[in-house]
């Protein structure tokens, strides 16, 4: 995996509002020029429960032709035990970053 060109320009997921949709914020940073988008876990980990699959948001990403360039989540790392909840939430943002060559979290 490498880092995009320096150029790049990403909208941070909490430019918009933490559950803005997942289809529209996709769709309004290609509009808007955006190379790609940052996503917050908790909101990928939602759609999954909700039954959109790894390959339903590389459809997305593929159509509107954007990257998932950020992925944004890791809080209470600095803690002495973060707990069992924490572990599984890191779980999923690094399963993102695998999943869709992500270079910044």
């Amino acid at each position: 995996m490498s880092a995009p060109p320096d150029d790049t320009l990403v909208l941070s997921h909490f430019t918009l509002a933490r559950d803005h949709p997942l289809d529209d914020r996709l769709r309004a940073a290609a509009a808007a020029g955006f190379d790609g988008v940052g996503l917050f876990a908790g909101q990928y980990q939602h759609r999954l429960s909700d039954g959109m699959t790894p390959g339903d948001l590389r459809d997305l990403l593929d159509e509107t032709g954007v990257a998932l360039d950020q992925v944004e989540a890791l809080s209470g790392w600095g803690l002495d035990d973060p707990g069992d909840s924490y572990w599984a939430f890191e779980r999923v943002v690094w399963d993102m970053v695998a999943e869709f060559e992500v270079p910044y979290v």
